[in-house]
């Protein structure tokens, strides 16, 4: 039976790279968590099995989802829209909330709109109940 594997292991896995000899203040994002999953895909029948081989993680839920690094990168669509609402003077903040909306709902969004703070609230009590669905 032919077969391919992939081990997946949480975002805070590995251990903290420490240079004790640079000057420089680092942080990582390294936490050594055990959390591994191991998925298997057989060729043969078209199957994935999924067995979790450690399901502890060593520290808690994500709070936040915009502190996860790859979810603030943009493309170069999104690249040469944040240059477009540079130029109406938008605070940086502001200008990623609206991207987050953006993909959030697929439709596009007024770069001149202002965020309420009731907005901005609704919003991240949204994206933390999907960073703890996430992380687990």
């Amino acid at each position: 039976m032919t077969h391919n594997h992939i081990e997946i292991g949480c975002d805070g896995s590995g251990t903290p790279n420490t240079n004790k000899n640079s000057s420089k203040t680092v942080t990582s994002r390294k936490l050594d968590c055990p959390f591994r999953l191991y998925a298997r895909k057989y060729a043969n029948i078209s199957t994935w099995t999924l067995k979790v081989k450690n399901p502890e993680h060593s520290h808690d839920a994500t709070e936040n989802i915009i502190e996860h690094p790859a979810l603030r990168k943009f493309n170069e669509q999104e690249t040469s829209r944040i240059s477009q609402i540079l130029e109406s003077l938008l605070m940086p903040r502001k200008i990623w909330a609206q991207f987050f909306i953006q993909r959030e709902s697929d439709r596009p969004v007024n770069p001149s709109r202002n965020l309420q703070p009731s907005q901005e609230n609704q919003e991240r009590q949204t994206a933390r109940q999907k960073a703890h669905l996430c992380s687990y």
